[in-house]
């Protein structure tokens, strides 16, 4: 019985035990929220330090290791905040040198792997933290620089598409974090970092930025930015005013004794077995003019916005919390807001792939805009000036963007600028926009709804009603009829259904062979007893008379299997068609007819006919449509190719679900072939265990054991080869339908520039599993050597 029942009974007394393991707890939970919460009080910084060292000080001996793993999670979550806990270490230092020491020593275990697994953000907050101790005279400023040569080492000799990047971007990014007197201490070795980041950008020929660029134009990317922000830091005397440095603290050329070595010890074999980075375009202006009489310097405005990106990548997965602690930024200028949403756009449209959904930025924007309401007006402003250069956009982002606008509309009541669309001049490509973005709207909102709030000028754009096709000429076969009602949501019959299609398939002049359930089959008599004629003749009359009452009358002719599929799909699709889940119940119920039906040898037209089934339905409903084949390529009813040569197929529209469906298979395809290698690395490695095991388990069960290793290295190995076969033809197809595409666009130069982008768009985004389609693109798909404009493109996507 509980408390609140039997008020009084006795409490349960508490031994010491308790008492202890409460008070740990209890201190455990203050020395966190301590160091979290450092620099969060609108209080001079230098005196929160103190407070902080005053408070946990005490608890090094018996809390060390929390104290150790707990600065160092902030380290690597709060980039705002890296020097205020150098400056904690620092004062630490003075009485606890060797607690010192052990977080410096975890700090470099922590940089090593962020490294080798180049994780971009952990690397470089690990990496600004030295930098921070180097200020804080814990490190010597010699020492760290020494790091950072290190670091930026690991790009020499490999090109940017094999992570040259990497190094050079992480060195470089630190450099405007030194204080002035760390910089005039490390002159030399500054310049000298920078000298060596020259020659790798002079040397870094990087063709294949246009693929990544947002609109036509050469802009920077964020390391060639990066070193013009160093070079105009350095000529206005290392001076930055967006990173706070801790007052009352020097650098020192040596550091303080007791500290470990802070080598990063990686050799360029091992960084070069581990994934790289790619470096992404710069911010656009949007909303911001350097030309204006207060512009935020080149050399600030980097490191706002590496402050809003490490923040995001910290905080995504809490859209409220990123949006506080972005706002929460220590950066006051005018173009604070402004800029804050240029990098989030840039990020949403951010090329060969977003760290996270498009739809991801737009709710952080919306989320700081609920916060701070001066920033509604720049998003509404941003959305605007986006729009009126979507002629020059890259087909992927003008997606994204399209997302992202019917997102904003439907936030906000319909209300928005619709005058660029309503001009008397449209942009075609405008127009094509504002399609994009009614269709994804309407599968927010209720298409009636939509068109009732929609402007009037508008409404041309919308798309027909998402209603299923009628009139389909399967519909006037009268087999229809009989077969929708054989193909049932309850009580489904499969087993009779396959049965009507192997007799609809059969040749009139066979006898119909009864059901397998017909309760007026005849028994079967002795051999040796001889069945009277009149007798089989009296069964058989009875069988043909049930089949005719079940099935019907006989076609004509008899159907051909392309036909009876047809059929079949069509019903199917028209008795699952309210909603999803009734349609999933009809494939539960009936899946098996569709694979019996299938033939063993050549699949590819039956497949096809199946696949076009559902295109011909849901014609007008793109959503319904690929959530159908999505569901039939995940039970394996149809191939990711079959789909993949419908949806390209000519005469297909340039409508959104035709390049959702040719990228869901796509990207389902590549999916099965990474499954397929990590079983096939699984099988092996359980190979190699037992190798090892052998002279310690009995080896009867060892044989066993390693035969069945080697029969799963078999199998997968099998299903490897198939799955890459199968990804090949996939994208071979795909290129080969969009260069026709583009070779019979010859009179229309905006659907020619069209089908260019979407190649683009795929290869880019698959790139790393199709690079040998891709570098052979001339000899293994057809027609490529005859378009200069394509086979320009594939060449640049080689070289990403």
């Amino acid at each position: 019985m509980s408390k609140a029942a039997n008020p009084n009974k006795p409490k349960k007394q508490e031994t010491e035990a308790d008492v202890a393991a409460k008070k740990q707890q209890a201190d455990r939970e203050r020395i966190r929220r301590a160091l979290i919460t450092l620099g969060d009080e609108n209080k001079k910084v230098v005196s929160q330090v103190k407070a902080v060292v005053a408070a946990v000080e005490d608890d090094v001996e018996l809390h060390g290791e929390l104290l150790c793993n707990t600065v160092l999670a902030c380290v690597k979550c709060l980039p705002t905040k890296l020097s205020m806990y150098a400056a904690w270490l620092a004062k630490m230092a003075e009485q606890h040198p060797k607690f010192a020491a052990d977080v410096v020593a975890h700090a470099v275990d922590e940089l090593r792997a962020a490294v080798l697994d180049c994780k971009m953000g952990s690397t470089q907050l690990l990496l600004r933290f030295f930098v921070f101790l180097a200020n804080t005279s814990v490190l010597g400023v010699a020492a760290v620089l020494n790091l950072l040569h290190e670091v930026l080492s690991l790009s020499e000799g490999l090109k940017p598409s094999k992570g040259g990047d990497f190094g050079v971007f992480m060195a470089l990014a630190q450099l405007p974090f030194l204080s002035q007197e760390a910089y005039q201490q490390g002159k030399a070795k500054v310049h000298s970092l920078m000298a060596a980041a020259q020659r790798y950008l002079a040397s870094r020929g990087a063709h294949w930025k246009p693929l990544l660029q947002l609109w036509k134009g050469d802009r920077p990317d964020r390391l060639e930015e990066l070193f013009a922000a160093v070079q105009q830091q350095q000529k206005d005397n290392w001076s930055l005013k967006v990173v706070l440095h801790v007052p009352g603290f020097r650098p020192s050329a040596d550091g303080m004794a007791e500290m470990p070595a802070i080598a990063l010890g990686i050799s360029r074999e091992e960084f070069r077995k581990s994934r790289k980075l790619q470096v992404p375009l710069m911010s656009f202006h949007l909303l911001t003019d350097p030309s204006e009489e207060v512009p935020m310097p080149t050399k600030d405005r980097w490191v706002l916005e590496d402050y809003i990106l490490l923040t995001v990548e910290m905080f995504a997965k809490d859209v409220d919390e990123c949006s506080k602690q972005i706002l929460r930024i220590p950066v006051l200028h005018p173009h604070f807001e402004a800029i804050t949403v240029e990098t989030l756009f840039s990020e949403m449209f951010r090329l060969p792939a977003t760290a996270f959904l498009p739809l991801f930025y737009y709710r952080l924007l919306e989320a700081c805009a609920a916060k701070q309401a001066s920033m509604k007006q720049l998003i509404d402003q941003a959305f605007q000036a986006l729009i009126h250069k979507v002629q020059d956009m890259d087909e992927e982002c003008m997606y994204a963007l399209a997302e992202a606008f019917a997102c904003h509309v439907a936030n906000n009541n319909f209300k928005a600028d619709w005058k660029v669309f309503t001009e008397n001049e449209v942009n075609p490509k405008v127009k094509r926009f504002a399609r994009r973005a009614l269709e994804r709207l309407q599968r927010l909102s209720d298409y009636p709804n939509m068109l009732v709030r929609l402007p009037q000028a508008m409404r041309i754009y919308a798309s027909a009603e998402p209603l299923p096709a009628s009139g389909l000429p399967v519909v006037s076969k009268p087999q229809f009829g009989r077969l929708i009602n054989l193909v049932r949501l309850k009580d489904a019959n499969a087993d009779l259904v396959v049965q009507y299609c192997q007799w609809l398939m059969k040749s009139d002049t066979k006898e119909p062979e009864a059901p397998a359930s017909s309760a007026t089959e005849a028994p079967e008599e002795p051999k040796e007893e001889a069945e009277p004629a009149a007798k089989r003749q009296k069964l058989a009359e009875a069988s043909k008379k049930e089949v005719l009452e079940r099935f019907g009358d006989p076609p004509a002719q008899p159907l051909t299997l392309q036909e009876v599929a047809e059929l079949v799909m069509s019903v199917m699709l028209q008795q699952g068609h309210k909603t999803p889940t009734h349609m999933a119940k009809i494939l539960d119920g009936h899946e098996q007819v569709l694979r019996q039906l299938k033939p063993e040898e050549s699949d590819a037209g039956y497949c096809r006919t199946l696949a076009k089934c559902v295109f011909d339905f849901w014609q007008a409903h793109g959503q319904r449509l690929e959530t159908t084949i999505d569901s039939l390529v995940q039970r394996k009813v149809i191939t990711p190719l079959a789909a993949a040569e419908v949806a390209l197929a000519p005469g297909q529209a340039d409508a959104m679900h035709v390049w959702n469906v040719v990228d869901n298979v796509a990207r389902k395809s590549l999916d099965r072939s990474q499954v397929a290698r990590a079983d096939l690395a699984t099988a092996k490695k359980l190979g190699k265990e037992d190798a090892l095991a052998k002279c310690l388990e009995p080896w009867v069960c060892l044989l066993f054991l390693g035969l069945a290793c080697r029969m799963l290295a078999v199998q997968g190995r099998a299903e490897l080869d198939s799955a890459v076969q199968e990804s090949a033809s996939l994208f071979t197809s795909i290129f080969t339908s969009l260069v026709q595409k583009y070779e019979d666009a010859s009179k229309d130069a905006t659907l020619q520039g069209i089908f260019l982008q979407r190649i683009i768009a795929i290869g880019r985004k698959h790139l790393s599993d199709i690079k040998p389609l891709v570098d052979a693109a001339e000899s293994r798909i057809p027609r490529v050597k005859n378009h200069p404009d394509v086979a320009a493109v594939f060449k640049m996507l080689s070289t990403l």
